[in-house]
């Protein structure tokens, strides 16, 4: 393998891992934006269900 191959590689490699890492931040965000919408309304719930609105 030549050297421009092998910074190739690299380079792909680098770009696959960031957007790889993007994703998994961007699927733990939005887990976390649902848990705590369902969370916040759970709890929405309870309070109006006792009569007590936030």
């Amino acid at each position: 393998m030549s050297l421009q191959q092998l910074e190739a590689i690299h380079f792909i490699k680098c770009i696959l891992v960031r957007i790889w890492s993007w994703q998994h931040l961007a699927i733990f965000f939005s887990l976390n934006m649902v848990a705590s919408l369902l969370f916040f309304q759970n709890h929405h719930l309870t309070f109006w269900a006792s009569g007590i609105e936030i």
